[in-house]
């Protein structure tokens, strides 16, 4: 089971410059879990390996821009993530009509729940989607929304290289998937996949402690020596994205991520089909 629950909110008190809000966020993914199946929320925030959720915004309204400043009376979102049928349903529960909480706090600033709406989606409906026959494209853009960067080497590398991003989700689907896709994806994206077009901008955030350097944007991928198993798992995997994030702490706000080939023109051949 996958989630993508987008919660609509207005601040009570205008804020001028908003932080990153990523560790706030967490919190408040963790407080929903707890009201709902506190074991659970236990293990998620104690447990080793990726975090079975992940969280971002504000964005302003329906649109993809991090808010710079909260207003009152004017419409932002939140989103939390599930990649597990527990989480999934103990987050849908904490955000039931009649339980769930009217106010939310994100750092300095209250902000009022106005409604939720869901986005769904299963492991074997995206599997079903590609495998064995379904129609893949060559080119394949991802739209990173909040600050995104990885972790190699022991230093953060914020850069889009196409084995760091489709590894990182290798890693997240076989996790959580009750199924699994080959380890050779990533050996797949280092060796035939190139970037075929970007847009990328930097972007520095504090978060947990820590001070990383990542990037906003967008990237294109193109599969340079096409194998069908291959191609089908990246294609996947980038639909995948949506609910998962890519790279480091996509608990905490970092590496929100979308497949954008689908709803958009873009360059270099895109939607050849394999």
């Amino acid at each position: 089971m996958l989630a993508a629950l987008d919660l609509y909110v207005t601040a009570l008190e205008p804020w001028p410059r908003v932080p990153f809000l990523g560790r706030a966020l967490h919190a408040v993914a963790l407080q929903l879990l707890r009201s709902a199946d506190a074991t659970l929320a236990q293990e998620v925030h104690t447990g080793d390996g990726p975090r079975p959720f992940s969280v971002c915004g504000p964005f302003v309204g329906d649109d993809e821009r991090l808010a710079p400043r909260l207003v009152p009376a004017t419409s932002y979102r939140l989103r939390i993530s599930a990649l597990t049928a527990p989480t999934a349903a103990a987050l849908a529960r904490a955000l039931e009509p009649e339980r769930r909480p009217v106010e939310l706090a994100l750092d300095e600033v209250i902000v009022r729940l106005e409604r939720v709406e869901a986005t769904t989606d299963t492991y074997e409906g995206l599997r079903d989607r590609y495998f064995p026959t379904g129609p893949v494209r060559r080119t394949i853009e991802l739209t990173f929304l909040t600050p995104t960067s990885f972790h190699s080497g022991g230093k953060d590398v914020p850069l889009p290289l196409p084995e760091l991003v489709f590894g990182s989700l290798l890693e997240r689907w076989n996790a959580y998937a009750p199924f699994t896709l080959s380890p050779g994806v990533r050996d797949f994206a280092r060796e035939c996949v190139g970037i075929a077009h970007y847009d990328l901008k930097a972007w520095v955030v504090n978060v947990a402690g820590g001070r990383h350097a990542g990037f906003v944007g967008r990237c294109g991928y193109r599969v340079l020596r096409y194998d069908p198993y291959w191609t089908r798992a990246l294609c996947l995997l980038a639909d995948f994205a949506f609910y998962s994030g890519v790279g480091i702490k996509t608990g905490m706000g970092m590496g929100a991520c979308r497949r954008s080939d689908l709803d958009r023109p873009v360059p270099d051949r895109a939607g050849e089909q394999a």
